[in-house]
């Protein structure tokens, strides 16, 4: 959901820390959900927290050989492959960064984390008809997204 692994690092810490202080008030059906719905609400305020006051990083990040890590030899049909799978996984992560935070997270909850229809309502508070329109409309924007980039998918 934030595409920082810092930040994401920080909100399920925070998240973490927060359930252990309420756990006596744990009065749900499903552990798993209430945590997912305490981190999908962490990670909410935190993107509502960047939209108020946007970051700019000090330093220009380091290329990868200066940053001391090197890519790992592979044949040129292996590494078209590599680079065929990274194009796609920074275009979808692009796609995924212009939905709204709601529609990222019930559309993140629903086709990554494999949660049903009634757990994505109850761990994002909404009614499932809004959960339903919201990873609907998610998805056709990601799509659309992808289709404007000139992505064709496994097909192309």
């Amino acid at each position: 959901m934030l595409a920082n692994a810092s930040d994401a690092e920080d909100v399920v810490q925070d998240a973490l820390l927060s359930a252990w202080k309420s756990l006596s008030s744990f009065e749900g059906a499903s552990f798993r959900a209430w945590i997912f719905r305490i981190t999908t609400n962490r990670a909410l305020d935190r993107l509502r927290a960047r939209k108020r006051r946007p970051e700019l990083p000090l330093d220009p990040p380091a290329d990868d050989e200066e940053a001391g890590w090197a890519e790992p030899a592979a044949s040129s049909a292996e590494l078209a492959d590599l680079v065929g799978d990274r194009e796609a996984v920074a275009l979808i992560e692009e796609a995924l960064g212009l939905l709204p935070p709601e529609q990222r997270a019930a559309l993140l909850l629903r086709d990554v984390e494999g949660f049903a229809y009634e757990e994505i309502a109850t761990i994002t508070v909404a009614e499932i008809g809004t959960v339903k329109s919201r990873i609907h409309r998610g998805r056709l924007a990601v799509r659309n997204a992808l289709v404007a980039k000139g992505w064709k998918g496994s097909a192309g």
